[in-house]
């Protein structure tokens, strides 16, 4: 197994997603695929997930969650 990134992929598309899902393997990332367009504020700019790998402390104001 490979020590690579992974990118947080979102969509209502199921297909597109996988296309999105090979793209990225071929360009040397691991998708995730994280639900629908409803549920992408999740991954998006200043939350959890987005902000905690690049970091050492969780930021004031920010929680785990």
């Amino acid at each position: 197994m490979q020590n690579r990134w992974a990118l947080p992929i979102t969509g209502d598309d199921t297909e597109a997603k996988a296309k999105v899902a090979e793209f990225t393997n071929q360009i040397g990332y691991d998708a995730v695929d994280c639900g629908t367009l409803a549920d992408s504020w999740k991954v998006e700019a200043d939350t959890p997930i987005y902000v905690n790998a690049y970091v050492s402390e969780i930021p004031k104001g920010m929680t785990e969650e």
